[in-house]
């Protein structure tokens, strides 16, 4: 025997008031195209110029997207506009990826840094002349301040050129001091031709 009163209840998730209004997250089959677009617009260059692939980048972006979608914060269109959501996403993606790939360097490398920076293909004479300048300084070392040379200008901060050389942060600055010492007449005598 069925009790009558359990025939009669609804379920309260059935309910129009408990039903979200609007639907969470970004389907990326439906938005590939708007996001491939904010990508490519804003970040394709920046990607460029750090010697990524921007489409590696871009599947970055459409996992991470995914990921937020089964999150606890997916993209709600209440809060926010869908293209600041992506570019926030975008912007965030982009930083990580440079930051593993290792083109991201504590001397605050930073994405603006790579919007700005000319490619390979428009060097100049002036460009040519100072790779030999900084090569012809290069020479001026032996071996173990020339390494930290490289590692300078490479951008490399302290603590890695410390753990890498294995000397400590007093003895590596004593070092680069000495570079600077070094260095200071042939600047003098460069800049001034």
């Amino acid at each position: 025997m069925q009790k009558r009163w359990q025939s009669d209840i609804i379920p309260l998730c059935e309910l129009e008031i408990f039903k979200p209004s609007v639907k969470l997250g970004i389907d990326i089959n439906e938005k590939h195209v708007d996001i491939k677009k904010i990508f490519l617009k804003k970040y394709s260059q920046v990607v460029l110029n750090s010697g990524n692939d921007p489409e590696d980048v871009l599947q970055e972006v459409y996992k991470t997207i995914l990921i937020k979608n089964k999150g606890k914060c997916p993209f709600d269109p209440r809060k926010s506009a869908f293209s600041t959501y992506v570019m926030m996403i975008i912007h965030n993606v982009v930083s990580n990826y440079l930051t593993k790939s290792g083109k991201y360097t504590t001397r605050k490398k930073t994405i603006e840094d790579y919007k700005y920076n000319k490619s390979d293909t428009d060097r100049s004479a002036k460009d040519y002349d100072e790779d030999l300048f900084i090569h012809q300084i290069r020479e001026m070392f032996k071996d173990e301040l020339r390494e930290i040379f490289d590692y300078l200008m490479q951008g490399m901060n302290l603590s890695f050129i410390c753990k890498k050389m294995s000397i400590s942060n007093k003895e590596l600055k004593k070092r680069i001091h000495k570079i600077q010492k070094q260095i200071k007449p042939e600047l003098r005598l460069g800049l001034s031709c």
